[in-house]
């Protein structure tokens, strides 16, 4: 009895079609013959992948009368946020559990709309006195987006007292028949996509059905800008990309992004979603990111250049889609074609505009054909040349709109990882430069370390090489200065006695000795003779002084001078660092 109101339900709803029913039914029928318990029809649609564990706890709490409830709210939870805490209420974040229903709520459920409006915003209560606002139970407030043949509306919906984006067939549109039948299919089908994909970065699904001749989606309303409006925001104020505003937190974006769209490629009945762009990125109030907009999805996962017997209608953004799109059924897509898009919405953020541009059909033609530029080139300015030196992000950039799907990263989960990395690598850089600026302040105040800045110093040998270049800048600003006379100077295979230094640059120190000017690398000086021309020229008056020299003998094996320098630290804000240090050498 359980499996049949389980089946009739999913059916009702739309997440499970009358055929697929009865191929689960006949599956559970046949393998009970030869278990000796038989399975539930959800564990059969589990194993399909045609439903989620998610899903199966709401259609059997529909069934049994439960529902989502907030206790801090004090209400009932249709669509929760799925964190890997657990579920959490959409108004207010607190984590919710399922509790029946109580016969008197059950009974106090009304479709008066004129007392559930006197909870509503005054905004809502004025939109409701144009009858052309109302659809169901749901009050349309403003537009918030469209597309070719969608809209997508910020309305409230009366019964869950709370604003939801709603997306309908636009009807400014001429569409002939077979057009428009072909519209509702497509939001069906992302419907039936989307619902079935609880991430924490995918716009979760609450509803969807058809009120009147209206075939509707209901959406949880993220309350933000997409990341298109940003950009968009940047070019009007002249700006090349707002990425630069603050990098880091726009790879974390991308990064979010990278593994939603693997959680889906992974999913037991894979989707590709077929039209990811900055349009389709949503930021909530605290810049959390949500992939939107599953109506091109496909759930179907292929290799390249796998047969497929079925023809396939590729439609999407022409500046975001992979060659294999523009080709329509003549190249195979697949978790590589979400790579493409992830790239040039990365190449958009970076370039400040997409991989290609002008009439679709130059687009197309380009993205076939033509190699992107290199996104950093259109970006010049300090940010661009850090990103350059760096990180891996062009080279990255560039292997994600590879022509070949093979020659593209194989999962979105690989590109989320060179997000991580880049990050990585801009928060070291970042640290690094905070602590070489202070090398560069002659009897400057101790700044204060974060623990960011101690683990980049301890862990990366290009911070510590970063350090060692800005502390022989010091040295040699200081020589030039004193110009001092030296008894011995020791160089690795010989020794020059009574010299004076003339000059010094990066590369070399010019001496003089017996009235002839003597050119001598860097390289060649013995480090004990180095530590000795930077003592006495720098005094070591300042905790910076003494870590980067201190560095420096850790660096050349000269387990004393570390020890004496980086031990000098314990009363400054550098010691820490020193502390690392010695105990890694230790």
């Amino acid at each position: 009895m359980l499996d049949r109101d389980f089946g009739a339900a999913l059916v009702a709803s739309g997440v499970l079609t009358e055929g697929e029913l009865q191929e689960a039914l006949a599956e559970q029928e046949r393998l009970s013959r030869t278990a000796s318990r038989p399975p539930f029809l959800w564990d059969i649609l589990i194993g399909k992948g045609t439903l989620s564990r998610v899903q199966v706890d709401e259609v059997l709490a529909s069934i049994q009368n439960r529902r989502r409830f907030c206790s801090a709210c004090n209400a009932g939870v249709l669509a929760p946020r799925v964190t890997p805490d657990g579920e959490q209420c959409g108004r207010c974040g607190q984590l919710v559990s399922w509790r029946p229903v109580r016969r008197e709520e059950a009974q106090s459920r009304s479709d008066d709309t004129v007392t559930l409006l006197d909870e509503a915003p005054p905004s809502v209560r004025m939109a409701a006195r144009d009858p052309a606002c109302l659809l169901g139970k749901y009050v349309i407030v403003e537009e918030a987006g469209r597309g070719g043949a969608g809209v997508v509306y910020k309305a409230w919906d009366l019964v869950l007292g709370q604003y939801v984006a709603l997306k309908l067939i636009r009807k400014d549109v001429e569409l002939d028949p077979a057009h428009s039948e072909e519209q509702v299919r497509e939001l069906i089908g992302e419907a039936r996509n989307a619902i079935r994909l609880r991430h924490p970065n995918i716009v979760p699904v609450i509803d969807a059905g058809i009120i009147g001749k209206e075939f509707y989606i209901c959406m949880e309303y993220i309350d933000g800008p997409s990341l298109a409006t940003r950009l968009q925001e940047a070019r009007q104020a002249g700006r090349v990309s707002p990425f630069y505003e603050d990098p880091v937190r726009y790879l974390e974006i991308l990064r979010d992004v990278a593994l939603a769209v693997h959680y889906a490629h992974t999913f037991p009945r894979p989707v590709i979603h077929c039209d990811l762009k900055p349009g389709n990125i949503l930021l909530d109030k605290g810049q959390r990111p949500y992939v939107a907009d599953f109506g091109l999805a496909q759930p179907i996962v292929v290799a390249p250049g796998g047969e497929r017997k079925d023809e396939l209608v590729i439609r999407g953004t022409p500046a975001y889609m992979a060659p294999e799109q523009v080709l329509g059924n003549r190249e195979r897509f697949g978790p590589w074609t979400d790579v493409y898009a992830l790239g040039a919405t990365l190449y958009a953020l970076l370039a400040g505009r997409p991989v290609f541009s002008g009439t679709d059909f130059h687009v197309f033609f380009q993205t076939v054909n033509a190699p992107p530029d290199p996104p950093l080139q259109a970006s010049k300015g300090p940010m661009a040349d850090r990103l350059a030196r760096a990180t891996r992000l062009e080279a990255a950039c560039l292997r994600c709109l590879a022509k070949k799907p093979e020659d593209r990263y194989a999962t979105a989960r690989e590109v989320a990882m060179e997000m991580d990395a880049a990050i990585g690598s801009l928060r070291a850089d970042s640290a690094t430069e905070r602590l070489v600026a202070m090398l560069k302040l002659d009897g400057a105040e101790p700044c204060e370390v974060s623990a960011d800045d101690v683990h980049s110093v301890t862990t990366d040998h290009r911070a510590q090489a970063a350090i060692l270049d800005a502390f022989l800048m010091r040295v040699i600003e200081k020589v030039n200065v004193v110009q001092p006379r030296l008894h011995r100077l020791e160089l690795q295979s010989r020794a020059l006695e009574d010299v004076a230094v003339l000059h010094a640059t990066k590369q070399i120190l010019i001496v003089l000795r017996r009235g002839h000017a003597v050119e001598i690398p860097w390289a060649v000086l013995r480090p004990q003779q180095f530590v000795a021309l930077a003592r006495d020229a720098l005094k070591l008056e300042t905790p910076e002084d003494r870590l980067a020299l201190g560095l420096y003998g850790l660096s050349n094996g000269m387990r004393s001078v570390a020890q004496e320098y980086l031990g000098s630290l314990e009363d400054s804000a550098l010691s820490e660092i020193g502390r690392e240090l010695l105990a890694k050498m230790a």
